[in-house]
């Protein structure tokens, strides 16, 4: 109803001197609980204040005499991070966050006149190998205006909400959409539920996509660990993912009241680590603050931060959150590649070859790729005089390990070319090419020989179906160097934009975003 009930313990060293009734009101308001449609407005909140002081044995044992800080509460909890979006969340959970931010947006603008705070949706999809594919399904139930039918419900929120954050290109084709699967929804908000606390909790995490230790996280200073270590978790296996030391990452944390350290720690890569989960852990422990005292200083929970998480999120919401940061430089932890010695499968009686000699790829990048037995007759259309070898382009087996878009295409070439015809898996060979385009476009700007974009993309988009996420992201960003070059409306620009197209279905959030900022 109209009630609001504030009820708690605190610890002050000053008196407390609020304006809780102000307080609550405003965040009515900033809900949008501003219509006597509603039920009631804002400005007709009844306000109980319940505060009291907080338990002197919890104090003492929270804050001790030697001026060191223990855990507020005994628990467990979890943090998560996947290199699935570019705030390293799981796809279908930041989908369904846009929603309603977009839902509040077009509420509160007075574009969907008619729709009412209270809402809520949730996104499925479909994965294949650990990576987000199609939504199939997507439920959005809004509270709206006594006045609207409930087809003109679902026509505001399916184009005004659905379509602009979810576009068909993402759907399956049979992707059902249910708006208001319950019918009308006229009653809603604190005039139909009693809200509380603590509710919906996996919401306010990761979604099904990990574990929740059980606590809540609003309304708990930071010494309860239940909020402070949830977020030191979180900013952990961000750490890790983001250096690439894992792809998927979950760290599991446990406190006991009064006590620094925590009485348990893991951290999993859920099989997607480039070290041991024994190996993670050790490393958390040495380069991570643990004790609710380097929590709080490291993540500045001290600070009045806390508004934004009640309705964007605790996770993968604000930039500005500080377990929301990347700071910490884990990269040298990264395993570096152990090459092996490299023999001519053509030639398997005869001894190994010696290296190739250091390739410069400045002046003309085929030089590094015209030293192999095979006949090629585009040798001379590149001014390449080394010898009269070269490729041909349907044998296209270049040999890489520990291959990375971010290593160097000189350093990469020179150290790792060896033999045309040795098997490689399919990301290999799509990598390495896209590193061979990369390497080849200063060259190419000076040049400017349209046969050249033939010879590249040909070797680009014949192997795109196999790309990994890492080339497919390569894959795309040399895109948007060459179309400007190109020119948009010449054969080959329009070539270009086309595979873009017929491209979009298997490629990522991230991905699509540079695409949409070069078209």
């Amino acid at each position: 109803g109209r009630t609001a009930v504030i009820a708690g313990e605190i610890s002050t060293r000053e008196p407390v001197s609020l304006d809780l009734p102000a307080i609550v009101r405003k965040v009515y308001e900033d809900a949008g609980y501003t219509e006597e449609s509603l039920g009631f407005a804002f400005d007709d909140i009844i306000v109980q204040n319940l505060l009291h002081e907080q338990s002197a044995e919890i104090a003492r044992a929270v804050a001790h005499a030697d001026g060191r800080l223990g855990a507020g509460d005994q628990g467990v909890v979890f943090g998560y991070a996947t290199n699935e979006t570019p705030k390293l969340m799981p796809l279908p959970v930041m989908l369904a966050r846009r929603l309603m931010g977009r839902h509040h947006r077009v509420m509160t603008s007075g574009e969907a006149a008619g729709l009412f705070p209270d809402a809520k949706a949730q996104v499925t999809m479909t994965y294949a190998e650990g990576e987000p594919k199609e939504v199939t399904a997507i439920v959005l139930s809004t509270q709206h205006r006594a006045d609207l039918s409930l087809d003109e419900v679902r026509t505001l929120v399916e184009t005004l909400i659905i379509d602009p954050v979810i576009p068909e290109n993402m759907r399956h084709p049979e992707c059902e959409i249910m708006i208001n699967p319950g019918g009308r929804f006229t009653t809603g908000g604190p005039m139909a539920d009693t809200g509380m606390t603590g509710r919906k909790i996996v919401v306010d995490a990761y979604g099904p996509f990990c574990q929740v230790g059980g606590g809540a996280f609003s309304g708990k200073d930071a010494t309860k660990i239940d909020r402070s270590a949830a977020y030191l978790a979180r900013y952990i296996a961000k750490n890790v993912v983001n250096a690439r030391l894992a792809r998927r990452c979950v760290v599991q944390l446990g406190y006991a009241i009064g006590r620094e350290e925590p009485v348990s720690l893991s951290v999993s890569a859920l099989g997607t680590g480039e070290i041991t989960d024994d190996e993670l852990t050790q490393l958390v422990r040495e380069h991570f603050p643990l004790t609710p005292a380097e929590i709080i200083k490291t993540l500045e929970l001290r600070k009045p931060i806390f508004a934004g998480t009640a309705r964007q999120g605790h996770f993968g919401a604000v930039k500005t959150f500080p377990w929301e940061k990347t700071p910490v430089n884990l990269e040298f932890a990264r395993p570096q590649p152990q090459l092996r010695p490299f023999v001519s499968l053509t030639m398997t009686d005869q001894p190994a070859e010696p290296p190739m000699p250091e390739l410069n790829l400045r002046d003309n990048p085929f030089e590094a790729l015209c030293q192999f037995p095979v006949k090629w007759n585009w040798c001379t259309r590149v001014g390449c005089s080394t010898c009269g070898n070269g490729l041909i382009l349907d044998k296209l087996k270049l040999l890489g390990q520990g291959v990375s878009p971010k290593t160097e295409p000189e350093e990469f070439l020179s150290s790792r070319i060896r033999y045309w015809n040795v098997p490689m898996t399919p990301a290999q060979e799509a990598t390495l090419a896209g590193i061979i385009a990369d390497a080849s476009f200063q060259w190419l700007v000076k040049n400017e020989e349209e046969w050249f974009f033939n010879f590249l993309w040909f070797i680009l988009f014949r192997l795109l179906p196999e790309y990994d996420r890492r080339t497919r992201y390569l894959t795309i960003t040399l895109a948007t160097k060459f179309l400007p070059l190109v020119g948009f409306e010449t054969h080959m620009g329009k070539y270009l934009r086309e595979i873009l197209r017929s491209s979009t279905k298997r490629i990522t959030m991230r991905e699509l975003g540079y695409i949409r900022s070069a078209l």
